[in-house]
Formats: structure tokens, sequence, C-alpha cells
């Protein structure tokens, strides 16, 4: 008995990593040969233009594409968002401890001010 085997081919996932220059988005698309750049106004065209330049240069259907773009911001942004996530956990490890205060002196938080009652109540993230 002679059967086709048919193999579904499934293409590689593509990188880009989109990062900020003066004039709008440079980005860069791991793995393809050829001009493996170009640049976008906004970040909403990047994944496009990509589809696009993979399509040019592979001539795989852009919905067929798998792609996973990366944005990077510059490092002194980065820097500032590293900060603000470990403040964030800073404030939830706190307000934890608060809570588990209250729990442990049985103080109910009704019988607390309204203004730390929102405080407890609203989670950092």
């Amino acid at each position: 008995m002679g059967g086709t085997v048919s193999s579904t081919r499934r293409p590689p996932t593509y990188r880009a990593v989109a990062e900020r220059d003066s004039a709008g988005w440079i980005v860069r698309i791991e793995g393809l040969l050829g001009p493996a750049g170009l640049g976008a106004r906004d970040l909403a065209d990047v994944d496009a233009r990509c589809r696009k330049l993979i399509t040019d240069l592979t001539g795989e259907p852009p919905d067929n594409i798998h792609l996973a773009v990366e944005v990077r911001v510059p490092p002194a942004t980065q820097t500032r968002l590293d900060l603000v996530s470990e403040l964030y956990d800073d404030i939830d490890r706190e307000r934890d401890g608060v809570i588990r205060d209250l729990i442990e002196m049985r103080i109910p938080l009704l019988d607390i001010s309204e203004s730390s009652q929102s405080i407890i109540a609203s989670r950092g993230r």
C-alpha cells in the first residue's frame, strides 16, 4: 500500500528588534539574508512593514509569517522603567506587611481611616 506522506512546513519565527531613534524606529529582523532592517515612523507600522520585507525576501505569504517584535526603549528610559518596577515591588511588600499587621492585631479594615483603607485596597499593579 503506497500512501503519500504530506509534510506541513511551518515557517520559521522571525524576531524583529525595534529601537527608537530621532526620526522614528529602526527595526532589525534577525534570520534574514539580504537587507534585514527598515525604518518606521510609528510603532504601529512595524509589524506590517516587517511582514512585507520578509515576504519580499522569502516569498512567504504575510499571513503565514510568525513574527515576534521586541521594542527597546533608550537606556535612560529603561533604567527609569526598572526603577518604577522595583518601587512597585517595594510598595506591594509594604502593603502586604501592613495587611499582615492589621490581621495579627485583629484590627478590622473598617476601623482605620478611609484614606488608609483606599491605600490598602488599591494594589500596586
